[in-house]
């Protein structure tokens, strides 16, 4: 699921809908997330809330009345838990905040999107069930008695990741942001980035409770090759909670921010954390930020762990109606995976853009290029011609996986990829009453509602807009249906990779270390 604000949230609950209701996410290992996603899927992922009161019912077209466009978020529901809450509290960063602890944005954010489901607490970890060894247990024994940890994987439900990036305080390094990653059983980055300043970034994953802390006191060397490590907890509100994760994944403020201090960090929401490396366990403050950095569409932790099939949902914000150069530009994230992006793209004044602190646009299709340029072009062109017929966007392609040191992919296998993308589709609206029709032709032309369904950077999002959207982006699902469930059963045929929750070799420690895993 990517990202894309309010957007995303809305359109990954209607996409998330449909695939419970075809019963796909039970057959899923992983869902991954960025930004907006994650405002959904991590509620999804641990909530113990029943699936049939998180989700509220899907509505054919023709039954989406006004009046039941206000009312189809059901008590309970995601969608009436979070409709009209305002972002604008948490984009106001607080000065005072100390380095390690949740950022005003992610404080905000938790209390919209996870506290109405038990899982905000800044004061609390995380974990997962089913794992080879009692990982949730060892989590609890090395924490107090009674320190809350959420769970993951209930009820079948698939492994979460959470994408974010870490900001380096070079200011003439380019680029200035590096993936990482946030699991129930692991956080980190798995490429190793040697030339940053003040110490070196990646190389491997830690247990959640060893991230945010002090430097590793002592090391224990195991016949697998981890490592396990005594770390010092800060302070409770420090430890990895679901409150600094999703908040980090969505601080997109924090993006436009230029190398600084703890109170430069602080007023752009950016999440200064005790970070130490995997390489040498050097340790600094750094900045953590939105993944969108170098991964808005959540894809580069499936194609690290080698999976075979994806389903891709993105929030596009562009119909696919001028050229693919201008549709590029536009979608930056989504061109960047193919090395597509114009290297000629100017941005209004007419200078060469500049993406995410990037100096030069090559340098963003050399970081984000995993599957071959070729295959932009045709899924633009598929894209355009369902724009046309006005249908829903879902289109199945194959790639061979490319080679990507900076994201830590090592490529050199096929990848199945169902492209799901946003766009307004005519055959859906057609079918909206003619009350509703005329309602949203008005609505559209401004304010929340403005290019519906390519609405962009809304603070809040009224109970209307959620149901319109995920209620879209639910029918897409049912309108290929066939084409679904076919593309499932060839992946359920074909099906292989890694079968662990946890990286290859990674075990749990004793009640006073933390568990690493490291890469070269």
């Amino acid at each position: 699921m990517s990202g894309g604000g309010w957007r995303a949230a809305s359109l990954a609950y209607g996409w998330l809908r449909a695939l419970h209701l075809m019963n796909i996410t039970n057959k899923a290992q992983y869902i991954s997330a960025n930004s907006g996603g994650t405002w959904v899927t991590t509620p999804y992922a641990y909530t113990n809330t029943p699936m049939a009161r998180f989700f509220s019912p899907y509505f054919e077209p023709q039954n989406l009345t006004t009046a039941r466009l206000s009312m189809s978020l059901t008590p309970g529901s995601w969608g009436s838990r979070v409709a009209g809450k305002s972002l604008l509290l948490g984009a106001i960063g607080n000065p005072t905040t100390m380095p390690g602890e949740p950022s005003a944005w992610a404080s905000n954010i938790a209390s919209i999107f996870l506290n109405p489901f038990g899982v905000g607490s800044s004061d609390s970890s995380v974990s997962a069930n089913g794992t080879r060894g009692d990982m949730l247990k060892a989590t609890r024994r090395r924490l107090l008695p009674a320190f809350p940890v959420n769970v993951a994987c209930k009820d079948n439900r698939p492994y979460p990741v959470v994408v974010g990036s870490i900001m380096t305080p070079e200011r003439q390094v380019s680029p200035k942001f590096f993936p990482f990653e946030f699991t129930p059983l692991y956080a980190g980055m798995p490429p190793v980035a040697d030339y940053t300043k003040p110490t070196a970034l990646g190389g491997g994953f830690v247990e959640p409770i060893g991230f945010n802390t002090l430097a590793p006191r002592r090391r224990v060397v195991s016949p697998s090759g981890n490592e396990s490590v005594d770390v010092a907890l800060l302070h409770p509100a420090t430890v990895s909670s679901l409150m600094h994760s999703v908040g980090i994944s969505s601080s997109a403020v924090a993006l436009r921010m230029k190398p600084g201090n703890i109170l430069t960090a602080n007023l752009f929401n950016g999440q200064m954390v005790n970070y130490w490396n995997l390489w040498d366990y050097k340790q600094a403050l750094y900045t953590f930020a939105d993944g969108g950095a170098v991964d808005d569409l959540a894809i580069m932790p499936l194609l690290r762990r080698g999976v075979k099939h994806i389903i891709a949902c993105v929030a596009t914000h562009t119909n696919p109606d001028a050229s693919m150069a201008d549709f590029a530009k536009a979608e930056f994230a989504l061109a960047g995976l193919f090395g597509a992006f114009p290297l000629d793209a100017t941005d209004n004044r007419g200078e060469q853009m500049m993406i995410h602190g990037v100096d030069d646009v090559g340098t963003w299709n050399e970081m984000g290029k995993v599957f071959p340029t070729s295959g932009f072009k045709q899924l633009f062109e598929q894209y355009q011609e369902s724009y046309q017929q006005g249908g829903a966007h879902m289109f199945p392609a194959t790639y061979e996986v490319l080679k990507n040191e900076f994201q830590g992919v090592a490529g050199s296998y096929t990848v199945n990829v169902l492209w799901v993308l946003n766009g307004q589709s005519s055959q859906w609206e057609q079918q909206l009453p003619p009350q509703t029709q005329r309602w949203l032709g008005r609505q559209r032309q401004s304010g929340a509602y403005k290019d519906y369904p390519n609405v962009y950077n809304n603070l809040e999002a009224p109970a209307p807009l959620i149901s319109l959207l995920s209620q879209q982006a639910s029918w897409g699902f049912r309108a290929k249906k066939d084409m679904v469930l076919d593309w499932i059963a060839d992946a359920a045929g074909s099906r292989s990779g890694p079968s662990g929750e946890a990286p290859k070799g990674s075990s749990s420690s004793s009640s006073s270390s933390s568990s690493s895993s490291k890469r070269g």
